[in-house]
């Protein structure tokens, strides 16, 4: 089943996203430049641009430690993928 949301955005109004696990993990493969199965700081800075968030370089990386749930240094697949659904308001 796929299914949609109305997201309002920094940059929109109102963005459709779907949430189906096949599009979350192009998504999270689109982040993971480095094709390494996780995204590292860097690339999660990448992401925050992407979405249009203006933030701080601070509160980037404590965005990334939040979502790193296990402290690992890196988010993997399932970590970004609790996140995406939060952040998209599902």
């Amino acid at each position: 089943m796929i299914s949609w949301l109305v997201v309002a955005s920094p940059r929109r109004t109102y963005t459709w996203v779907m949430t189906d696990e096949s599009k979350l993990r192009a998504e999270f493969d689109r982040f993971d430049t480095d094709k390494n199965g996780y995204i590292d700081e860097g690339e999660f800075r990448e992401l925050v641009k992407a979405l249009g968030v203006d933030i701080s370089s601070q509160a980037v990386a404590t965005a990334y430690l939040a979502i790193d749930v296990n402290g690992n240094k890196r988010i993997e697949f399932g970590e970004f993928s609790a996140w995406w659904v939060k952040y998209q308001g599902g």
